[in-house]
């Protein structure tokens, strides 16, 4: 019974290959254009938060501060997103331990 079921899936398999490869490749293809989709989404939010951020309507803590100035294009390697907007700022610390606050400001925002 099992020789038959092999032999019948042996072919099935050589009858069919050229549509099993179109599906893997339509499958293939899909998976890529959510990829591309979903990290233009990204760095698109990435710049509505540096726009809101320029614009003085964002507080954020020095780790999301951060985590946006070093967001790259196709993330390790690829260009910073940040190093397209430059804009000047004043930014205020907090010293908890010693409350005390530090005032400063930055003539541009990039990393250059």
């Amino acid at each position: 019974m099992s020789l038959f079921i092999f032999a019948f899936l042996s072919l099935l398999i050589k009858k069919l290959w050229p549509v099993i490869l179109i599906v893997l490749l339509l499958i293939g293809i899909t998976f890529y254009v959510a990829l591309i989709r979903r990290e233009k989404q990204r760095i698109e939010e990435i710049k509505e938060d540096i726009h809101a951020l320029a614009d003085s309507v964002l507080e954020v803590t020095p780790e999301e501060f951060f985590d946006i100035r070093s967001s790259r294009y196709g993330g390790r390697g690829g260009k910073y997103v940040s190093t397209e907007m430059d804009f000047a700022g004043v930014y205020i610390l907090h010293n908890h331990t010693k409350d005390m606050f530090y005032v400063g400001q930055a003539k541009g925002y990039s990393k250059g």
